[in-house]
């Protein structure tokens, strides 16, 4: 038993620093707005020449934000754009929230991809799910979208 609990404790802190390196735990980190290590951007960087589309999305978010990667919302739409066209749900949704911040957006447009997302992930058996600001909570894509909705509408009233 002594034996076993002592390789347990090897294995969790052996493995920790894998851990630290997932997309999502990444993603909490930067939107709560800590800094990234040397070693978490590299990671990064080799994730997105191996055309990991969650890294690929965390650069967007990144850029969003101005976390290592200067803040430019522009470029960061155009990233979750490319990655909504490959169907990756987080891109879909980071990309309607972002155009429901641009003023240059026709409203009407920006509802109706809310809608289609939405629709998309409302199904059975196609639920999308993405993890957003809870660290281990799940929430469906297709909730975000119709909350993104209301409050897109909310604001376009005032």
């Amino acid at each position: 038993m002594l034996i076993f609990n002592r390789l347990l404790i090897l294995v969790i802190f052996f493995a920790s620093p894998v851990f630290s390196f997932e997309c999502e735990v990444l993603k909490d980190k930067v939107l709560v707005k800590k800094n990234l290590t040397s070693d978490e951007i590299e990671h990064i960087k080799i994730k997105i020449k191996a055309d990991d589309l969650c890294f690929q999305n965390l650069v967007g978010i990144m850029t969003y934000v101005g976390n290592y990667y200067p803040k430019d919302k522009l470029k960061a739409a155009q990233i979750f754009h490319q990655l909504s066209q490959k169907n990756y749900p987080d891109a879909e949704f980071n990309y309607a929230m972002a155009a429901t911040k641009r003023l240059d957006q026709i409203p009407e447009d920006v509802l109706v991809y809310i809608v289609g997302i939405y629709h998309k992930y409302a199904g059975s058996g196609n639920r999308g799910i993405g993890r957003y600001r809870g660290g281990d909570t799940e929430i469906e894509i297709s909730i975000l979208a119709k909350n993104l909705g209301k409050k897109y509408i909310k604001s376009l009233n005032s």
